[in-house]
């Protein structure tokens, strides 16, 4: 229901960052609620916020994972500041948006990509609660003994984080 959804919400965007659910919400009954997409609620949760606050994108998912064995709040935070990297740089013509999450037994790889018309660039202006999210995603990679990159290649851009997730951390 919509009101769990917020309190997930909530419990997600508060950990580590500085939005908290009612900036993107002035009302629970803002929220729409779409099917879910994956088997894992928290991946669903996370998903529907972002359709919700960015209506105009079209997303794509392809999630091969059955469950999900790094911190629920350090995955969160990588998902959240990649899909809204994604989001913030899309070509407004074309506003195409995909999420790969891939696990095998000791590596979760998760995969952004979309489409721009903008050139890459990776300085942020930096303001309160603003342009950390690069620098959070590479602090957590390293943090799983992962890697993280961003590239461009023919108007896409691919953010990807690689993570040993062998155990929590």
């Amino acid at each position: 229901n919509k009101a769990r959804l917020a309190l997930y919400g909530v419990t997600f965007i508060n950990e580590g960052q500085v939005m908290s659910i009612n900036d993107l919400y002035t009302d629970i009954t803002d929220i729409k609620v779409f099917e879910p997409t994956t088997n894992i609620q928290l991946i669903d949760i996370i998903f529907n916020l972002k359709k919700n606050q960015y209506p105009s994108i079209r997303f794509s998912y392809d999630v091969s994972v059955d469950y999900i064995n790094i911190n629920e709040k350090h995955f969160s935070t990588i998902l959240f500041n990649l899909i809204d990297n994604a989001c913030q740089n899309i070509d407004i013509a074309f506003p195409n948006v995909n999420i790969q999450i891939i696990k095998n037994d000791e590596t979760l790889l998760i995969t952004v990509t979309n489409t721009t018309d903008r050139v890459l660039s990776l300085n942020t202006q930096k303001t309160v609660g603003h342009g950390y999210g690069l620098k959070i995603i590479q602090y957590y990679a390293e943090k799983y003994d992962g890697s993280f990159f961003i590239k461009m290649e023919n108007s896409i851009v691919i953010s990807q984080v690689i993570l040993k997730c062998n155990n929590k951390k």
